[in-house]
Parts: structure tokens; C-alpha cells; sequence
């Protein structure tokens, strides 16, 4: 959705790589560059030579993909690019190791990462927390990029996407 939402997404930023399906997405696209970040070592061997590997063997090999292992969260500060696209799959907000995601420090310095027209996509996992709990993430968001809006993509799962003003977002040609 987010790669389908940006007009020319070139530079594409990866946070946490999950399953790698999203970096095989990403792939389909006329993308020049795709920075990932992905801390969990067990993951990225199995991505690499696991059972994941015969799937994921043409992203490995893709010249457009750069690979940073270590925590996103302080990988991301040593790369200077500025990106049409910024993907962030943080993992379940429940988890308390996951709290530092979804702080305002955090998101303005991802917004400073984004080019001009770009979109910021996270993915949110949730448990039942009720309005207050979405509401305070959108309002951080917002803070942060300046227009955020979400949608419902699953039971328990949000996409919130942010940019810095809503024609980034809804374009006349997603209207049509």
C-alpha cells in the first residue's frame, strides 16, 4: 500500500524485515535503492540460508539492497539519505521493549529522513487498548510529520501512514 501511495518511490527505507515478503514487495517496484534494517541475527540467517532462503535468494542478490544488522533504531541514525518511503514493522506495541518505537523523539528524527512528498508507514500490532491508546500514537504521528492517517489492514493491526501534509498522501490520482 505505501509504495503504491508515493508517485515515484526511488529511495526506500526498510525497518525490521519480519518475514522479508515486504523486501520482495518492495522489489516489484521501480525502487533504485532499498536500505533494510533488521537486529534479529536468527532471522536474517534463516532469511539468508534457512528455509526462507530459496524465496528470498533474488533480494539477496538485487544491487539495489543494502543490509545494516543492529537495532533500527540506532542503525537508522548513520544513514544520511533521504527517502520517498520509510517502512516500519516495529512488532507488537504490547511489548514493552517495543516502547522506544512509537516515541515523538523517534518519529521527528524519521521525518527528517523523509524527501520531499515522502511517506512514513508503520505497522501497528495491537492488542485491545481501546480510542485512547491509537488516538495518543495518531497524535504523536501527527506531531511529528505534520498529517497521519491509518488504516484498518487486519483484526489487531493498523497502518498508520504520515507525511509531512495530506496531499502527500491522498493524491488526485488515488481519489479517482
Amino acid at each position: 500500500l505505501p509504495l503504491s501511495l508515493h508517485p515515484a518511490p526511488r529511495q526506500v527505507l526498510l525497518l525490521g524485515l519480519e518475514s522479508g515478503l515486504g523486501l520482495k514487495t518492495t522489489l516489484e517496484f521501480p525502487v533504485m535503492q532499498v536500505d533494510c534494517c533488521e537486529q534479529n541475527g536468527v532471522l536474517l540467517q534463516e532469511m539468508q540460508s534457512g528455509a526462507l532462503s530459496e524465496t528470498l535468494a533474488s533480494c539477496w542478490a538485487d544491487d539495489r539492497v543494502q543490509l545494516q544488522a543492529g537495532h533500527p533504531a540506532l542503525t537508522v541514525r548513520q544513514l544520511k539519505a533521504k527517502y520517498d518511503v520509510i517502512l516500519d514493522t516495529p512488532g507488537n506495541s504490547a511489548v514493552y521493549r517495543q516502547a522506544d518505537q512509537f516515541n515523538a523523539g523517534r518519529y521527528a528524527w524519521l521525518a527528517e529522513r523523509l524527501a520531499e512528498g515522502g511517506l512514513y508507514c508503520q505497522r501497528f500490532t495491537f492488542t485491545d487498548y481501546g480510542p485512547d491508546a491509537l488516538r495518543s500514537v495518531a497524535e504523536t504521528l501527527q506531531s511529528a510529520f505534520g498529517y497521519v492517517t491509518a488504516f484498518d489492514t487486519a483484526p489487531g493491526e493498523m497502518l498508520f501512514v504520515a507525511a509531512r501534509s495530506r496531499d502527500d498522501v491522498i493524491t488526485k490520482d488515488l481519489i479517482r
